[in-house]
């Protein structure tokens, strides 16, 4: 039984790991595709990085393992569960994207690695774009199908890994706010964000999309200072803690979580204060509510001390808005 244990997991942590390792390949490649928006001569410099990690013998070595083990653990996982009963879809839309990938990637690693290292072409990007998307469309329509199915598979079991994690269910909203913010502005600096919101709210032209992302936004943030509804967490967290770290979560992470509401709601997301702030005084007032009341029946210490905390955050939270 043990060496079964122990067996699953080497099997688990391998999966794991050559997982990240694919991934993290493949964000750094979208990563230097982005420098696209300032230039071809800026992808090209971002190229010289990525080709010196990834095309130097360990880097080398590390992502042709991970591309051989990771499918193959995968494979190996589905047939030995000898049924497939009871699997989610995101199960089987996972297993799906990840067989469309190989034939997908090879015609892209021999047109550029393959031909590189055997007849010494540059592939650079002015070579990629004019074969995929001058010469060849077809084969730019293929890579970018190839770019979806590979970052939906890979999100997908990033998603299963870390919703393990006790982090994930609060940072899950936050994270899908700012993609939404990002994506809606065109840009992930704050202040440029801000710039970019008052020139959407004089116009009129705010978007579905910008308020949900105001909403996850708002969501993750109730979630990090311990607002009511999304209080739940902090009693369990606060009773089952050493008292140092009790005395830690009471204070530390607070005290970021305040930064992070005035550089993000009062700096960045200045020009949308009317649709947040009613939200935020409604939140206000149910957790200085609920955080005294609640607080008055507690028997065990540090869940007082919980409650009173979640009150006492509040109360500075009204006052900053």
């Amino acid at each position: 039984m043990a060496a079964r244990t122990r067996y699953e997991e080497i099997y688990s942590r391998t999966k794991l790991a050559s997982g990240l390792v694919l991934f993290t390949f493949l964000a750094t490649h979208l990563i230097n595709h982005t420098l696209g928006i300032v230039s071809l001569q800026a992808m090209d410099a971002g190229s010289g990085l990525f080709k010196f990690v990834w095309r130097s013998w360990p880097g080398t070595l590390l992502l042709y393992a991970a591309a051989i083990t990771h499918p193959l653990l995968a494979l190996f996982n589905w047939l030995r569960r000898g049924h497939y009963r009871g699997i989610p879809w995101q199960g089987w839309a996972q297993l799906a994207l990840g067989l469309c990938v190989p034939p997908l990637v090879v015609d892209h690693v021999i047109g550029t690695r393959g031909l590189h290292e055997a007849m010494g072409v540059n592939d650079s990007y002015a070579y990629v774009l004019i074969v995929q998307f001058v010469q060849e469309p077809l084969i730019g329509l293929r890579q970018n199908i190839l770019i979806l199915i590979a970052w939906g598979h890979g999100c997908i079991g990033i998603y299963y890994w870390l919703r393990l994690k006790n982090l994930s269910e609060r940072i899950w909203p936050f994270l899908f706010g700012l993609a939404f913010a990002w994506g809606a502005t065109g840009t992930t600096n704050i202040a440029a964000v801000g710039d970019a919101l008052g020139t959407l709210v004089s116009g009129g032209a705010v978007s579905a999309a910008l308020i949900l992302g105001l909403g996850f936004l708002t969501t993750g943030v109730a979630f990090k200072i311990a607002a009511v509804p999304f209080h739940y967490w902090t009693p369990d967290a606060y009773q089952g803690s050493p008292t140092p770290v009790t005395g830690y979560l009471s204070v530390g992470p607070k005290i970021g979580a305040f930064a992070l509401i005035l550089r993000l709601f009062v700096e960045a997301l200045g020009p949308l204060k009317t649709d947040w702030l009613q939200v935020i005084v409604i939140l206000a007032i149910l957790t200085m509510t609920l955080g005294n009341l609640v607080a008055l029946t507690q028997t065990n210490v540090k869940r007082m001390l919980a409650y009173s905390s979640i009150e006492n955050t509040r109360c500075a939270d009204s006052g900053s808005t």
